[in-house]
């Protein structure tokens, strides 16, 4: 057995951790490891472990760039043993990016099993159970999307969006939103929610989190023209306690928009306020600090079986090709939709290449990602 170690408290101060999965890697014979075992510092006590094991060390930073990279490593380690089976244990988030990850860079089925073995307070087990389960549903829906069919062409039709708020069915099909999306045109009667006013839809956003007061105009924008069209909004808002968090606070406040707040919390925490959110926005302009971390969100919000919201951001669309088998909706003329709106993956290349020209020259992130992955 391979035991992988992912210490949350490991900072990139600590920089020797990452050559050691390279160097301990080696110690196994050539198709004989059949289970790695992915745990983090609160759970080694429950694991046994036999005598003879292999340990490496992954810098396991909180930071979701550094995770995904050290994570991509993990992959490329478990290619090389074709028989074994990756068992994560107590970290969910770790278990849905290494699904993704495992997607882009393999491209298989996969021989992910996500275990979940933490010590649940009694008090607490009710609403963890419920959380784990719907993760693992989340998950298992995923990976039938994406895993079984790498499909060459990529598109959407109106129908699937009006069948997203007609159901509310988390088996139909995940489609990524543009900020200019008119959401009147898939909403009708039998989905309004009786207890609201003016028989709005009441839709569940989650905007991360904040650092920059002009990274959110087109979040107020986006606000403020679909506030017009029966959808009655609640933002689950999640940051750092700070100036500029209360400074956009008070802004979406003032638009008359619901809040569920949650500033300063622990990461596992955002963990579960993202897992009940409709739509996740990930829609930074380029002048926003956080712009490049726009394809990481895509992913970290597909993990939760979120549907992101974006702009059409060069890197997300590159994404979006990197994946495969992920529906893309965005409307030629803003506010008018076609049945069918990218066919194939020529077309979505040559929009690429105009968007790039048209943002900054700064197209490094995506490219990044994926070199680190592969």
């Amino acid at each position: 057995m391979l035991l992988v170690y992912l210490d949350h408290d490991l900072g990139l101060h600590r920089p020797e951790h990452l050559t050691i999965p390279y160097e301990s890697g080696r110690v196994l014979d050539d198709g004989s490891c059949t289970e790695i075992r992915v745990v983090t510092r609160s759970s080694d006590a429950e694991v046994a472990l036999p005598a003879n094991f292999s340990t490496v060390f992954c810098n396991g930073h909180r930071k979701l760039l550094t995770k995904i990279f050290m994570l991509s490593r993990l992959l490329k380690l478990w290619s090389k043993y074709p028989k074994a089976n990756l068992i994560i244990h107590n970290d969910p988030m770790v278990a849905c990016l290494l699904l993704v990850l495992n997607l882009i860079a393999l491209r298989k089925e996969s021989r992910l099993i996500f275990r979940v073995t933490h010590l649940i307070e009694e008090s607490k087990l009710e609403s963890e159970t419920r959380f784990f389960v719907r993760l693992a549903a989340r998950i298992r829906i995923f990976f039938r999307k994406f895993a079984v069919r790498y499909c060459s062409k990529t598109f959407v039709t109106s129908r699937a969006m009006q069948a997203y708020f007609s159901t509310k069915d988390p088996r139909a099909d995940i489609v990524v939103l543009p900020a200019t999306i008119d959401f009147s045109k898939y909403v009708d009667d039998s989905n309004l929610h009786k207890d609201l006013p003016e028989g709005k839809v009441k839709i569940f956003l989650y905007v991360g989190t904040a650092s920059d007061q002009r990274g959110f105009e087109e979040i107020f924008d986006f606000f403020h023209r679909n506030e017009l069209f029966n959808c009655k909004f609640k933002v689950i808002f999640a940051s750092r306690p700070t100036d500029t968090v209360c400074s956009i606070l008070s802004n979406v406040v003032a638009l008359g928009i619901e809040v569920e707040q949650h500033v300063g919390v622990a990461e596992e925490v955002i963990t579960q306020v993202m897992s009940g959110a409709d739509f996740g926005f990930a829609n930074y302009p380029s002048t926003n600090p956080c712009y490049f971390n726009s394809p990481i969100k895509i992913l970290q919000y597909y993990a939760m079986g979120i549907i992101p919201v974006i702009s059409q951001n060069p890197h997300c669309m590159e994404l979006a090709l990197e994946v495969g088998s992920f529906r893309w909706l965005t409307p030629e003329v803003p506010g008018v939709f076609d049945e069918c709106v990218i066919s194939d993956r020529q077309l979505i290349t040559s929009k690429i290449e105009t968007l790039r020209q048209a943002y900054d020259a700064s197209y490094v992130y995506s490219g990044y990602i994926r070199d680190a992955i592969l």
